[in-house]
């Protein structure tokens, strides 16, 4: 598929996204509110039904929003038929910056031609597109880094913790509310800690280009992320945030970039 239409198509997915969390999140609690207090009885139409299209209407959410922001790049890596490759050179790279994050694991670095990103797997195997990891070594470093501070047991756990505290206003009203039928509850609920979920992952990968600038140097990271902005373009998703605001969260904690 043409890069540009796909990027386009990605980005209309997010939008809606966005539009049916909100809206479901409304007209759930507007309609729960009005059964509650009888005021239903007035409305020209019946609830039940109106219930029902925002649960549909959650369902197509689940489709087109979370599957094309999530699901897609997972099952393009997963069905990927590229072979990974080893480097030495790589891997010394890796092990040296696994060396400066204080870690006693034992991680694994591979190479992809045309992956044109990275991505790290829970069981410490970190893998990187050939050309981000050698062409500017420096900037490879940095997202190596990154990848490696995913890994980080404090970084996962503090990620969780801010979810649960995101969330809190969230359980409240799922509580609240808890006399829906599970129909309904189920997409409700699904909804509403969608947002506190974004803002979890966001914040991981604030917190990972942290330690990638920590790792590799600033100017390092930061030229990374300038550099992924120009290749991929510049807009949010559901896991994470544009890049021109990762950028300015480092120019602003470290300074600009030279």
């Amino acid at each position: 598929m043409n890069k540009k239409l796909s990027a386009q198509l990605f980005q209309f997915g997010y939008k809606l996204l966005r539009i049916l969390v909100v809206g479901t999140i409304i007209s759930v609690t507007v309609f729960a509110e009005s059964i509650r207090s009888q005021f239903y009885l007035h409305l020209p139409f019946p609830i039940p039904t109106i219930l029902l299209y925002t649960s549909l209407g959650f369902g197509i959410y689940l489709v087109m929003g979370f599957a094309v922001d999530m699901g897609g790049t997972a099952l393009s890596l997963l069905f990927s038929r590229i072979p990974e490759l080893e480097s030495s050179d790589l891997t010394q790279r890796g092990e040296e910056l696994v060396r400066r994050a204080g870690l006693r694991n034992r991680f694994r670095f591979r190479l992809k031609i045309g992956l044109q990103s990275a991505y790290s797997t829970p069981r410490k195997k970190v893998v990187i597109d050939q050309d981000l990891a050698m062409t500017n070594v420096g900037q490879g470093d940095a997202i190596l880094g990154h990848e490696i501070t995913h890994q980080v047991p404090s970084h996962a756990r503090e990620k969780m913790l801010r979810f649960l505290i995101y969330s809190i206003p969230s359980f409240a009203l799922i509580f609240y509310e808890g006399w829906l039928p599970l129909t309904v509850s189920f997409p409700y609920t699904l909804a509403l800690v969608m947002y506190p979920m974004k803002w979890a992952f966001h914040w991981g990968e604030y917190n990972a280009d942290e330690g990638g600038a920590w790792l590799a140097g600033q100017e390092n990271m930061i030229g990374a992320l300038m550099a992924l902005q120009i290749e991929n373009g510049d807009y949010d998703s559901f896991t994470h945030p544009r890049f021109s605001k990762r950028i300015r969260k480092l120019q602003k904690k470290f300074g600009q970039a030279h």
